[in-house]
């Protein structure tokens, strides 16, 4: 379930591109046919060949994935877990990601947490320096941040201050205690 939903966000970014190309190619296909016009040829190349690259770095994409999320022990556990924007959330363990990103970081491993505004009113936080995720709002971002503490209190965060009982159900999560 995990691996299908990364995999279809990333075919959202193509779903325009990909069936506007292939539309726009059969259409000057069929201009050139009725209208007899042969210069039309090599736009129609051009066209084709630019479907083609678009679609080889679509499929990198999906196998580029497959080959993150590979590397993820036990990712199934992630499917009980609460979540934040695009990124799964256990209580000793974080998916997280972030422009087609994907990393594990587990909760203890994590020292230092800071929280940076993005576009559109998105928040990034980054963790230990390198891992990062994104988050809606800063009330979820809260949450988390209790969530996080509950499990290791040692971390150092700046840019929030943390909201909430620390349990994974006030992101979503379906773990009972």
């Amino acid at each position: 379930m995990i691996k299908k939903y990364y995999q279809s966000l990333h075919s959202l970014k193509y779903s325009l591109i990909l069936p506007g190309l292939t539309f726009l190619i059969f259409v000057i296909a069929y201009i050139r046919d009725k209208k007899h016009n042969s210069s039309l040829t090599t736009v129609l190349i051009i066209l084709v060949a630019l479907l083609a690259v678009i679609m080889v770095f679509y499929y990198l994409g999906k196998v580029r994935i497959s080959k993150q999320l590979k590397t993820i022990e036990n990712l199934d556990a992630y499917k009980e877990g609460g979540m934040v924007d695009k990124s799964w959330i256990l209580e000793n363990r974080i998916l997280s990601y972030h422009q087609g990103v994907i990393q594990e970081i587990n909760v203890s491993d994590i020292q230092s947490m800071k929280v940076e505004e993005g576009k559109h009113g998105k928040y990034t936080f980054i963790f230990n320096d390198h891992v990062k995720m994104s988050c809606q709002d800063l009330s979820e971002g809260r949450r988390l941040l209790a969530l996080l503490l509950k499990a290791n209190p040692s971390i150092h965060y700046q840019g929030l201050e943390p909201e909430g009982n620390g349990r994974i159900q006030s992101l979503g999560g379906k773990k009972h205690e």
